[in-house]
């Protein structure tokens, strides 16, 4: 059997009374790329941070292997650090710098040379899509050229282990893109990416997510679809979502259905059909809007957080 790479047991961490994340326990295969999802606040940066070893967990244990040395680290030493490179949700880019200089200084700092940290630059400048613009202050860069060299001067020392938290927020589209594109190029480093959209973990070989501090499922993005398959109905109401959820429920076993504000979504077998037992059910004018479509990896993990509320619900009030 493989020796993970990296391995999480049992990680607890609190803030006073609140578990923030609550015995955790997975691990990281060299070469991976694992994006943990969740709703806000249910303990992704939280169990990200303790594992670049910003936090210092209350129970459990967080270790690397490195198979060169044979032996197994964990975040306080600096075998560990050293391979890893992090990007922090907030930029950490220097406006008053050039793309260069940010990447030059991250170098020196991580004790590369000047001389390898200037050829790592312009390494990473090319990777990067900035080489044409690597000698300007970087103040004048967008939101998507910014994260890149962020990104850039998280490799700049060789890093094994590559943290990300939700690098794509406040990202275009077409910047989310470009930003995949590199990731996926990475052949040769494990990452571990927190993100704040489950769709972009369909590009991962493996997705975590987190609900209420506990991991709730680690598999791979299409074990998750497979929890819903189908279609998946959306509506949105005029009137009573709970009574309508509620009518549904009862009288279509075979389908999911999540109640949002104002909506419904079901998933299902055949969309077109629940969609025609939809209008037998409710008054016409109570529904504004509807359409059938294929769920998506956003559905599923949405899904699965719902049936977990659930179970809580009816635990409680056992």
């Amino acid at each position: 059997m493989n020796t993970p790479f990296v391995a999480v047991d049992a990680l607890t961490v609190r803030f006073g009374e609140r578990v923030a994340v609550n015995a955790v326990t997975a691990s990281v295969n060299t070469g991976e790329t694992i994006a943990l999802v969740g709703a806000n606040g249910s303990g992704k940066s939280t169990l990200l941070s303790a594992i670049t070893g910003l936090l210092v967990p209350d129970a459990g244990s967080i270790t690397m292997t490195v198979p060169v040395a044979k032996t197994s680290l964990m975040p306080v030493d600096v075998g560990f650090r050293s391979s890893m490179g992090v990007v922090f949700q907030s930029p950490s880019v220097d406006g008053t710098l050039t793309a260069r200089e940010n990447i030059v200084m991250a170098g020196r700092i991580q004790g590369l040379s000047r001389k390898e940290a200037r050829s790592r630059a312009t390494e990473l400048l090319t990777w990067a899509r900035l080489a044409d613009r690597g000698d300007e202050i970087t103040k004048q860069y967008s939101g998507g050229m910014r994260r890149r060299l962020d990104i850039a001067r998280a490799l700049v020392h060789r890093p094994a282990l590559l943290v990300l938290d939700e690098p794509t927020t406040g990202l275009d589209i077409a910047s989310v893109r470009d930003l995949w594109e590199l990731l996926d190029s990475l052949t040769d480093v494990t990452i571990l990416v927190a993100t704040h959209d489950a769709n972009e973990a369909e590009r991962c070989d493996r997705v975590w997510i987190m609900h209420e501090g506990r991991l709730v499922a680690d598999e791979m993005p299409e074990e998750t679809l497979a929890r819903l398959g189908g279609d998946t109905v959306e509506l949105t109401t005029r009137g009573d979502s709970a009574e309508l959820s509620r009518q549904l429920a009862s009288a279509l076993a075979d389908a999911q259905v999540v109640r949002g504000e104002g909506s419904l979504t079901v998933h299902c077998s055949d969309g077109p059909a629940v969609a025609a037992r939809l209008f037998e059910l409710t008054e016409t004018d109570a529904i504004s809007e509807l359409t059938v479509r294929r769920p998506s990896l956003s559905d599923a993990v949405l899904a699965l957080i719902e049936s977990q509320r659930g179970s809580e619900r009816m635990e409680a009030a056992a």
